[in-house]
């Protein structure tokens, strides 16, 4: 089941909400707009499940985005540091695990746009609060390279069932691209 971000970047909303407005960042999505993409999903679904998972996350993926994939929930702070060495974004997030998200709780997900501008190489660093480290890791921080800012999203996956780290950075086009990741996209 996918969310819908609110304005502070958590998710927060099922997509799946019969709302007549859902906050997605600073922008609102009316009703109509719902309606519009539950009727395209309709007939993206009959091309494939992915399909469909990757319209649906092209609407929430933003520039930047932790999610957390583990059976635990995570506290922390996330920082991105751009190709000429600025911090863009220093956050703090508080997500619940994988096992609630599953069971109807809210909130594995965090959101941050308006971080990528240029090409080149950022720097995320993640630092988890004590008593959220994830097979002992607490802190994470790594490269990525982005080379179509208005087109890929940078991702900080804790927890992945398929990662070879427990903090794994990435970049993609489309939610599907986790999947090698974690099978759960």
């Amino acid at each position: 089941m996918f969310f819908i971000p609110n304005s502070n970047g958590k998710s927060q909303m099922p997509w799946n909400s019969a709302s007549q407005r859902l906050a997605v960042d600073q922008r609102s999505i009316t009703r109509r707009a719902v309606l519009a993409v539950g009727a395209s999903s309709g007939v993206v679904a009959l091309s494939g499940c992915s399909t469909l998972s990757d319209a649906v996350g092209n609407l929430i993926l933003k520039d930047v985005n932790v999610v957390n994939a583990a059976d635990q929930s995570v506290a922390g702070t996330i920082e991105v540091t751009g190709p000429n060495g600025d911090t863009l974004r220093d956050e703090r997030f508080d997500l619940v695990s994988q096992d609630k998200v599953d069971s109807g709780e809210e909130g594995n997900m965090a959101f941050y746009g308006d971080v990528l501008a240029d090409g080149g190489e950022y720097t995320l660093s993640v630092t988890l609060d004590d008593g959220s480290g994830i097979n002992g890791t607490t802190t994470a921080e790594g490269t990525v390279n982005v080379s179509e800012p208005d087109d890929e999203h940078v991702v900080a996956l804790l927890g992945a069932g398929k990662a070879d780290e427990p903090i794994v950075f990435t970049v993609v086009k489309k939610l599907s691209d986790l999947e090698e990741y974690d099978s759960d996209f």
